[in-house]
This record gives C-alpha cells, sequence and structure tokens, in this order.
C-alpha cells in the first residue's frame, strides 16, 4: 500500500486551521462576514479563511500534491480539471454545513479527501465543536475517534429503511415523483445538510442510506472513501460507481450494497431519471 500522509498529521492540520478560522467565529458571525454564493448557499469568512490554511498545510504534507478547494473553485471553476492531471489531488470543503454554522447549529465540519489518479483513498472529517473525527483510508479501515467501525453487510427492504430523501436541487417532474415513492419507506428522514454527519450516520448504521441530486467532489469524495470502508455503496443512478471526476447530477449512497438496490429499485423503479 503507497505511504499517504499520517491521519494525526492531517487530522491536526484541520483542527489548526479549524482553531484559527472558524471556532472563534462560532455564533459570533458579523453580517458583512456571511454572503450568498448563490440560492440556498451561503459562504462566510471562516470557510475562505480555512481553505487558505488548509490549502497550504495540507498541499506541505504531500510534496507535489495540489489541492481543489471549494471556495477556490467558486472562483475559477478550471482548478476543477487539477482532477484530471496526475498530481495527487487534495479536496478540501473548510466548512461543509455553512447553512448549519451560520445558524448557529454545531453540525458542521472540516473534510478533506485524497484522491490519486482519480480514485479517493484517504479522507478526513472533523467536526470542530465536539472534536469528533471520522478517518478512512482504502485497504486500511475506518475510524471514528479512533475505534473501527465495522463493515455493514445487512440485508434489506425498501419498506424497512429509513434515509434522507433530498429533493430540494432536482427538477420538479422527478422531485415530485421521488415523493411519492419515498412515502413507501420505512421513514423518510430530513437531510442533515452536511455531508461530514450525513455519511458518517450511514457508515454506523444510523441512518440507511441518503440520496443527493449534487454531486461536488469535496462534499462526497471523503464519504465515498468512508463507505468504502465499511461494505457500504455509491454509485449513480444508473448504477456505476461514484468518481470524483464527474459532477453528474443523481447520486445515492447506502450502508451496503443490499441497501442500495432496494432503495434505487424503490424510488426510480424505470432507472436512473437524468
Amino acid at each position: 500500500m503507497p505511504a499517504y500522509p499520517d491521519v494525526d498529521t492531517i487530522v491536526a492540520a484541520l483542527k489548526d486551521a479549524a482553531d484559527a478560522a472558524i471556532v472563534p467565529r462560532f455564533r459570533s458571525l458579523q453580517a458583512g462576514e456571511i454572503h450568498e454564493k448563490g440560492k440556498d448557499d451561503p459562504v462566510t469568512i471562516a470557510d475562505r479563511e480555512a481553505e487558505i490554511l488548509l490549502t497550504q498545510s495540507l498541499a506541505a504534507l504531500l510534496p507535489g500534491s495540489v489541492v481543489v478547494g471549494e471556495e477556490a473553485v467558486s472562483a475559477d471553476e478550471g482548478i476543477l480539471k487539477r482532477l484530471d492531471g496526475d498530481a495527487p489531488v487534495w479536496l478540501v470543503d473548510p466548512v461543509d454545513g455553512t447553512a448549519n454554522f451560520v445558524a448557529g447549529k454545531e453540525t458542521f465540519g472540516v473534510m478533506t479527501a485524497l484522491v490519486v489518479s482519480g480514485v479517493p483513498v484517504l479522507s478526513v472529517i472533523y467536526a470542530p465543536i465536539s472534536g469528533w473525527v471520522v478517518a478512512a483510508e482504502k485497504g486500511a479501515g475506518a475510524y471514528a475517534d479512533g475505534e473501527r467501525l465495522p463493515v455493514n453487510e445487512d440485508p434489506a427492504s425498501f419498506e424497512s429503511l429509513r434515509g434522507a430523501v433530498m429533493t430540494h436541487f432536482m427538477p420538479e417532474t422527478i422531485a415530485q415523483q421521488v415523493a411519492s415513492r419515498a412515502a413507501s419507506l420505512g421513514e423518510r428522514l430530513r437531510g442533515l445538510r452536511a455531508c461530514a454527519f450525513e455519511y458518517p450516520a450511514i457508515a454506523t448504521g444510523d441512518r440507511d442510506f441518503a440520496l443527493f441530486s449534487k454531486t461536488m467532489p469535496w462534499d462526497h469524495a471523503p464519504g465515498a472513501v468512508l463507505l468504502g470502508e465499511t461494505g457500504g455503496a455509491m454509485r449513480y443512478l444508473d448504477g456505476t460507481d461514484y468518481t470524483p471526476r464527474s459532477q453528474r447530477r443523481g447520486l445515492l449512497a447506502a450502508r451496503s450494497p443490499a441497501t442500495w438496490d432496494a432503495v434505487a429499485g424503490g424510488l426510480f423503479p424505470e432507472g436512473d431519471p437524468y
């Protein structure tokens, strides 16, 4: 297995950035420190300053690596092309769950994933308020606060499953069809508005699945490593595996392949609607 930077060192980089730029502003943001990048897409001074710090610290951990950060891409979409290159890429979401952060809720996190040749191989999720850490490395397992997470192999039926069916960014016709079919689930849950919490909830069995419309790589690559090491499945709605090199619409993450099949069959019996 290739030698990647030590997880503890990565955690320290995320913690340092959070302590410097994020935590001091929690429940203390001023009006001029919050902006809207788009509809329902806030950004704060904490996002931007934390990303600058992480871009410097993570690149230094792996010589020759490059960084693709959410806020940098917001300013220059061409930065996404780094994922198509040969250099290892650090994907960075400096404040995942910015809307929760702005609202004073603790459900936000700092996330990074290391992508090599288009494949996510290592990820760290850090929750600054609780100090919770979830880390995973391809072929080496997944851990929550140092305890290894088990591999999920549970059988599943659509009517017994509970998970988030997020249709907010879907075309209206598709959203209506999905909402109607989701009524037959065991329980349709509200999204947590933070992949930093949504993916660990699936990996630990607190939730069975999550359906996403938008698929920006910094949101989902960390979860791809985590679910890959806990027996989960993460595929587009046509059944092909997730890749951070694609931002195609429609992504279903589930705690096991059987769960993925059950949810996909129940919500999209006619296949990929996109």
